[in-house]
């Protein structure tokens, strides 16, 4: 629980390489009792334990006894000063930081527990675990091992959760909230369309720089209403409708473009043709140039269209529809003549 232990202050925190720090005031012949402890490492002298506890951003204050140095992360209301005859403590580390890359609130002594993304490993300290966070599109809240070094990255609390309630007290952590992680509207982090059941998927995931580039792809794609995004592999997965979705810590979703665009492409997959096949055209680039192909032919009532294999199926006239939405392909009813010159094929991507 947090309880009432005091968590840091809101503000930027700085970088540690830049720090100007002190170790307080050094008692001699004394040492800590009732503290907590981080750890404990070889010191030969009190100002090397010094610069260990200011080099670790857990640190609060030490005791440094017999060539080693103990940690404490968190020196604690109940801590008390005792008589230790070669033993040197420290009433506190001062640090004034200057600004760093990474606007973030700060927990120091805290971790943030559950809503995991990823986690990367053998990072050096907490400002550069809270930079990779803010450079993440899957990571608002970043949490720190300072003696593992590892970051871990996290959604922030949601389905009606309370944001904070993760904080527990760690000694060895130190936690933050990336500031300004907002996304436009329309676009939902920690959420996927489609489920186990019915993934609603049109064609094979593509990989993508971000959010923004899936986004783009989908529109592009001319069977694709909506998107997901999954940041940690940067996979872009094509979706026919938003009809299902499951919540996922890290993933991104949201609409191919404006509502008229998506109403158009969920259309173009609901009520497709089980008319008997008349023939397939293979190698046709887009659905408008299949709905040409139809039209050409004297005996087509209906296509469909297979966007990802580019096979254009043409169906006659004497069989049913089937109702309700296939999302691995669009199509129509024939274009009525005169059918004109063809479409132009579209760009390169």
């Amino acid at each position: 629980q947090k309880g009432s232990g005091a968590r840091g202050a809101s503000r930027p925190w700085g970088v540690l390489a830049s720090m100007a720090a002190s170790c307080g005031r050094l008692r001699e012949d004394t040492a800590l009792e009732n503290r907590v402890d981080l750890t404990n490492i070889g010191a030969d002298t009190p100002q090397e334990c010094c610069d260990l506890c200011l080099g670790n951003g857990a640190c609060a204050s030490f005791t440094h006894v017999n060539g080693v140095c103990y940690l404490h992360c968190d020196t604690g209301a109940d801590a008390t000063v005792v008589a230790a005859p070669g033993s040197t403590s420290s009433e506190y580390t001062r640090r004034a930081l200057e600004s760093g890359g990474c606007d973030s609130e700060l927990y120091p002594g805290f971790e943030y527990a559950g809503w995991d993304t990823r986690n990367v490993p053998g990072v050096r300290t907490f400002d550069e675990c809270c930079t990779l966070c803010a450079a993440a599109e899957d990571c608002e809240v970043w949490s720190y091992d300072t003696l593992s070094r590892v970051c871990f990255f996290k959604a922030n609390a949601h389905d009606g959760m309370d944001p904070d309630a993760p904080f527990i007290r760690n000694c060895r952590h130190m936690a933050g909230r990336i500031r300004d992680k907002a996304l436009p509207a329309g676009i939902q982090r920690h959420l996927q369309y489609g489920t186990p059941g019915q993934a609603l998927d049109v064609r094979s995931p593509q990989l993508a720089s971000g959010w923004e580039d899936c986004q783009r792809r989908c529109a592009e794609a001319e069977d694709c209403a909506f998107f997901t995004f999954a940041p940690q592999f940067k996979q872009c997965y094509f979706k026919c409708d938003d009809a299902t979705s499951q919540a996922t810590n890290g993933f991104i979703s949201g609409p191919a473009g404006d509502s008229a665009l998506v109403a158009q492409r969920r259309a173009a997959h609901e009520d497709l043709s089980l008319n008997e096949e008349l023939r397939t055209v293979p190698s046709v680039p887009t659905a408008a140039l299949c709905a040409h192909e139809c039209c050409l032919e004297a005996d087509c009532a209906d296509f469909t269209f297979d966007a990802e294999q580019r096979d254009c199926f043409l169906h006659r006239d004497g069989g049913s529809f089937a109702a309700g939405r296939t999302c691995d392909r669009i199509g129509g009813p024939a274009p009525a003549p005169p059918c004109g010159p063809p479409p132009p094929p579209p760009p390169p991507l």
